[in-house]
């Protein structure tokens, strides 16, 4: 009578065939994440400057929009908020918000896993939008 069941051999040559095809599948599943996360962090960039602008006509003073030199920081006097590992961000120059909604105008860059996302302030209003993606 035969004996049922697998031998040492069978299984890890089972176990081997499960980790080469998991070995696949997971930096594949990683790609949708980082998009994610590049997309999360437009929003929110567009948002803050869009509070940055109504801070400063709420309170009257002009607020200063600056990225940190590594591009991961961004944010003014004592909101700083921090980009996910995989986003950076450049900007030409720091933009100024007047105390009417106006700005000095410009553009912010987002890198993330070679996407570029671009933000333009315009200086005449003051108004933060989505200019292109790439």
């Amino acid at each position: 009578m035969a004996e049922r069941g697998a031998t040492l051999l069978e299984m890890l040559v089972v176990m081997g065939i499960l980790g080469l095809v998991a070995g696949l599948a997971f930096p594949a599943l990683r790609r949708p994440y980082e998009a994610l996360a590049a997309d999360t962090a437009r929003s929110a960039v567009l948002a803050d400057l869009r509070t940055g602008r109504a801070e400063a006509i709420r309170t009257g003073a002009p607020v200063t929009f600056s990225v940190s030199p590594d591009g991961r920081l961004y944010g003014w006097k004592d909101r700083s908020r921090l980009l996910p590992a995989s986003v950076r961000m450049q900007v030409e120059s720091p933009v100024t918000f007047a105390e009417d909604g106006s700005s000095n105008g410009g553009r912010l860059v987002l890198y993330a896993r070679g996407r570029a996302m671009t933000l333009f302030v315009a200086p005449a209003t003051g108004l933060a939008s989505v200019a292109a993606t790439r």
